[in-house]
């Protein structure tokens, strides 16, 4: 028998509970909020209560299901959707099928949502047939993902499987309910009552005693088709149960609110729950609502825990937030060879001690294109490993095998355990699937299965979405977020709303509609509670920053002060900031102080030369020890040819020389040194080339060596790659061969003459902006006047103070070698003079000595003193230095 309950407002359902027999009978209702209460309630009357007195309408169908169809296995959302990509997948590679877009498996499960009702009949698939042919317009539009969404439904029902979304339109078609149900059942599903759950509970009621609770308001009309479920059972009932009207003795109150945007809305909600608490109002009879509270609760969280606010809401995360799955879903990917850097840096890094420094990782594996460029490095390549690939197919217990030998945390093995209870769970042992399908389903689960962090506070605060905010014990509420946006349904559906109620009408089946919204109804609903304190909020502006627009409840509860904006008071939180402000501004003030050294640091020319272009540049390279590594890519950095020139002409330079190496030769000593430099893993086709470029490099440079020579035969080299170092003394203001402040740096090349002359040479691939002697203090460039210093004052070791007649940077793309300085006592036997501007006398070098050692000592100084604030020499090109995301500097802040 089939009975109906009207209530006007939510509150009258507490006659109904007063006179409801967990022990005999079963409490139906939408949400686990007021199941938990229900069990509650139940608790306090005889300290127990069964598993069936109280559950979720999912819960019932469910076990109504197995019951009427044992052989039938539930399985999860998650695996449909990844069984449903995979036969999309072969339909294409077989040619049954037309392309179809990467999110194709998404409209599919949303076509098989929908069409349930239609797929489970069993005159379904020839009443819709029927129905295209009088509506060849929907055919075109959407009746192939109709009939892919029904292959795909009918082999699943061969295979006895059912998401549990559907279980309650197969149940329309099940009979002889009292063989499988035996207590009376009372529906209390509200706006969440669908029409398809309303067939099946009329349905039921012809072999049970079913009790059905509908919300009746006044206002009922405003959303008709929303009801149409609840008026159809009203319509079908054999009892009509009203309860007598009665007035309220308890005073209530409603206020509405608009708010510049969402912050200033949680923080109103805050002040307001801090002032009810402090009226001895019990926690547990306050409620802040909103139509999903989860996307307050980032807000809402650090502002309740500020003020002490106890809470009665758990703390979960996701699996995908947590490092430890994050790290082992990007180890997966890798170990399948499906390469992709964010999963490497992912993998790697989440160890305490990673196997290298992160500047090392970014330089090697920065460009990624394959599983290949692993073998950048042994341990990485070690670490991924795997007999598998995405491609593969592999069977579950293959499957899980695998994953779990990727799984790194022995410490937390249950974000493990949940995955693989979901998965045993929904699929068959015998189950194979491509090693991409699995980590499809994982990913899935990863993205819905949740962890419990934190347990919330027993006799806290409510926080629940407005769909379960029906409570009876809750007196003091706040209802956040009340816009027509946030208020409106998100789903979506390939059929217009036209089309949806011309199945219904026609054919019978019952469609969800695309543009119905209970939460409009629950809130409207929520409000009707009498005796209730109610805030209403609105906030301008939503989540995203753009403009919102007030529902129209709120517009009737503000009514005449819709127009005035609400600010709230400073809480605790605005105390805590402002405390945080007056910590900030003293790191700001003590920002500028100076970094003491423990001892003295060992510079080199270019390190001078970075101090001088930025002290902050500086500090970071050597103090905090950051690397700016060049990254391994398609073509070999800058940096790496340069150092196979340099080891290239070193060997070319031997004394004796020699000018008649052959193609062979040359291309012998550059594979020798492809292992010296550690360029063995280098693509072997990058390899060639690199190898051809420098071998024409090589036979270039011997060709102007040779004409060089025959001009100045007195020429020798003396020294190659030469390294060397000395001391600055800061006191005398002068080099020495021992002291604190270490010197060193290596000559690429010195070469002299047979009167002891010498002529430095520093290699260089392009001419790029080097200058001329003249510019080298202004444009920084002092690394071939602090060689020639260390020459001239004889403490570089095996040499003695001799008379450096000559620097150059050799431009090995022109092979040209007449940037620099030439002094003009000294030509002759080495170099001839021209008109060019690189020409000194022995004077004005000596003056440029001079100048050398006034920078280096002012350079030492400052370093020694601690200066290390960002201070650029030109600040114009802050932008293009690698520290500047570290910087200081106010120009870039």
């Amino acid at each position: 028998m089939l009975k109906v309950a009207l209530l006007r407002h939510p509150s009258e359902k507490s006659a109904y509970l007063e006179g409801f027999d967990a022990n005999t009978a079963t409490w139906v209702v939408s949400d686990l909020r007021n199941k938990f209460e229900i069990q509650q309630r139940i608790l306090k009357q005889q300290n127990f209560y069964e598993d069936n007195s109280v559950l979720r309408a999912s819960e019932l169908w469910r076990i109504l299901h197995k019951r009427q169809s044992p052989e039938t296995k539930m399985i999860s959302g998650e695996f449909i959707s990844t069984w449903v990509k995979e036969q999309i997948r072969n339909l294409g590679q077989s040619g049954d099928s037309v392309q179809l877009g990467q999110q194709a498996h998404q409209v599919v499960l949303e076509m098989m949502d929908l069409m349930a009702s239609v797929h489970t009949h069993s005159l379904g698939a020839q009443r819709i047939r029927e129905w295209f042919r009088e509506n060849p317009e929907s055919l075109q539009r959407w009746g192939g993902w109709f009939l892919l969404s029904e292959e795909m439904f009918q082999k699943l029902t061969e295979a006895k499987t059912l998401a549990p979304k559907w279980a309650a339109s197969d149940l329309q078609n099940k009979d002889n309910w009292k063989s499988f149900w035996d207590r009376p059942l009372i529906f209390d599903l509200g706006s969440q009552l669908s029409q398809v759950e309303a067939d099946l509970i009329r349905a039921l009621s012809r072999d049970l005693e079913v009790l059905v609770l509908l919300p009746e308001p006044s206002w009922a009309k405003e959303f008709e088709y929303l009801l149409k479920p609840s008026q159809f059972l009203r319509s079908q009932a054999h009892e009509k149960i009203s309860l007598p009207i009665s007035q309220s003795m308890l005073d209530g109150s409603e206020i509405a609110l608009r708010f510049s945007g969402v912050l200033a809305e949680t923080k109103k909600a805050c002040e307001i729950v801090r002032a009810w608490l402090e009226e001895k109002i019990p926690p547990e009879e306050i409620a802040v609502i909103a139509p999903d509270i989860e996307r307050y609760w980032p807000l809402l969280q650090p502002l309740f825990e500020a003020e002490g606010i106890p809470v009665a809401k758990d703390i979960f995360s996701r699996l995908q937030t947590l490092p430890s799955v994050a790290g082992w879903m990007s180890g997966l990917r890798l170990a399948a060879k499906d390469v992709k850097y964010s999963d490497l840096e992912m993998a790697l890094f989440r160890e305490e001690f990673p196997i290298l420094r992160y500047e090392e990782f970014y330089s090697l594996f920065a460009e990624l294109l394959s599983d290949q460029d692993l073998n950048r490095h042994e341990v990485v390549q070690r670490s991924f490993e795997s007999r598998y690939a995405m491609n593969d197919e592999i069977t579950r217990d293959e499957w899980l095998g695998f994953s779990v030998s990727c799984w790194k945390d022995p410490k937390d093995l249950e974000p493990l355990e949940i995955c693989f209870k979901d998965i045993f769970m929904n699929t068959d042992p015998k189950l194979k699937m491509r090693v991409s399908a699995w980590i499809h389903l994982l990913e899935q689960i990863v993205a819905k299965k949740e962890i419990r962090l934190q347990k919330g506070s027993r006799r806290g605060i409510q926080l629940t979405n407005l769909s379960a905010g029906d409570s009876l014990q809750i007196r003091h509420r706040i209802f956040l977020g009340l816009t027509e946006s946030m208020l409106r349904s998100p789903v979506s559906s390939l059929l217009s709303p036209k089309e949806i109620l011309s199945i219904s009408n026609e054919l019978g089946f019952s469609l969800e509609h695309p543009e119905v919204s209970s939460w409009e109804f629950d809130l409207a609903w929520l409000s009707e509670n009498p005796g209730m304190k109610n805030y209403y909020f609105y906030p301008q502006t939503g989540f995203s920053g753009g403009a919102e627009a007030p529902c129209a409840l709120w517009l009737r509860k503000a009514g005449a002060e819709s127009e005035s904006l609400s600010q709230p008071q400073k809480i605790r939180w605005d105390s805590l900031l402002r405390a945080k402000a007056k910590c900030s501004s003293f790191e700001d003030a003590v920002e500028n102080k100076t970094i003491l050294l423990n001892k003295p640091l060992s510079l080199s020319p270019s390190s001078i030369e970075t101090y001088r272009k930025c002290p902050f540049a500086f500090a970071s390279q050597k103090l905090f020890r950051l690397q700016d590594l060049p990254i391994m890519d398609l073509d070999v950095d800058r940096r790496t040819r340069g150092q196979l020139a340099h080891a290239l002409l070193e060997k070319l330079c031997q004394e004796p020389r020699r000018f008649d190496w052959t193609d062979e030769e040359l291309r012998q000593i550059v594979e020798e040194l492809k292992d010296e430099l550690g360029l063995a893993k280098t693509d072997p086709f990058i390899w060639n080339g690199l190898k051809e470029r420098h071998l024409q490099m090589a036979l270039r440079f011997l060709k102007f060596e040779k004409e060089w020579f025959l001009l100045f035969p007195q020429t020798q080299t003396l020294a190659r790659e030469k390294d060397f170092e000395f001391y600055w003394d800061l006191e005398n203001q002068t080099v020495s061969r021992s002291g604190d402040w270490k010197i060193r740096g290596r000559i690429d090349r010195l070469d002299h003459d047979q009167q002891g002359r010498l002529v430095l040479i520093d290699y260089k691939l392009t001419a790029g902006d080097y200058k001329n002697h003249s510019k080298w203090i202004e444009n920084n460039q002092l690394q071939l006047a602090l060689y020639m210093l260390a020459l001239e004052e004889g403490v570089i070791p095996e040499l003695e103070a001799q008379d450096v007649v000559g620097a150059f940077y050799y431009v090995l793309k022109n092979m040209n070698r007449d940037r620099g300085l030439k002094v003009e006592e000294g030509a002759g036997s080495l170099f001839h003079l021209d008109k060019k501007k690189n020409r000194i006398n022995e004077a004005k070098k000596m003056e440029l000595l001079q100048t050398v050692k006034a920078v280096v000592q002012e350079v030492v100084f400052k370093i020694k003193s601690g200066d290390f604030n960002a201070n650029p020499l030109e600040p114009e090109k802050c932008g293009e230095c690698n520290w500047k995301n570290l910087c200081k500097a106010p120009h870039l802040n």
